[in-house]
């Protein structure tokens, strides 16, 4: 009688141990999914002209895109030259996921940054910027003073960084120790019912 009890009990507390690991499991599984849909925020998808490129004439327009629908109040566009820093009179029109940069006329061969700060349609604020220089505009390159410089503008600096979120490791660790306590729930239930 001894023996079947034991080994009865024995059965029970590896039926208990199994849900654990069970729960444990899928409490990670959920945790990494809910993680990557936490992570999959917007971003630059692509730009014209692109990134780092050397154009032989100004542009015209600077186009934008992101993966995801922009807020369009929340749009701001920052361009800067080595030689003079920040240049006044910026505008540019948003459309859905795309900002369309007007390029001012008459600015001089240069490399230019075109940093931005928009904010998606799920309220997270991206950040970053475009590189890129043109030559032959027939402009010639101009010293500080000539070119327009607002030291009060309209369009605010960019930062160049975007706000940390929840690490993902903290998530997952959360989704443990729920599961551990959920498991040992159960563990204590059916230590309860064995022993009556």
């Amino acid at each position: 009688m001894v023996g079947s009890t034991t080994s009865g009990r024995t059965l029970l507390i590896m039926r208990s141990f199994l849900k654990i690991a069970l729960t444990c499991l899928t409490a990670s599984l959920l945790i990494a999914m809910g993680t990557s849909v936490v992570q999959a925020h917007a971003g630059l998808t692509s730009s014209n002209p692109e990134d780092g490129s050397t154009l032989s004439a100004p542009p015209t327009v600077i186009d934008l895109t992101f993966n995801e629908e922009l807020l369009p109040d929340t749009v701001e566009i920052a361009v800067t030259t080595e030689a003079a820093g920040l240049i006044a009179g910026t505008e540019f029109t948003t459309a859905g996921p795309s900002v369309q940069v007007t390029w001012p006329q008459g600015l001089p061969d240069d490399t230019y940054q075109v940093a931005y700060r928009v904010v998606s349609n799920d309220g997270h604020p991206i950040t970053g910027a475009i590189t890129f220089s043109y030559t032959g505009s027939g402009a010639p390159a101009t010293t500080e003073s000539e070119i327009v410089v607002s030291e009060t503008s309209e369009t605010p600096a960019v930062p160049e960084t975007e706000p940390a979120g929840i690490s993902p490791i903290w998530l997952i660790v959360g989704g443990l120790v729920i599961g551990a306590v959920i498991g040992y729930v159960m563990w204590r239930r059916a230590s309860g019912r064995v022993s009556s």
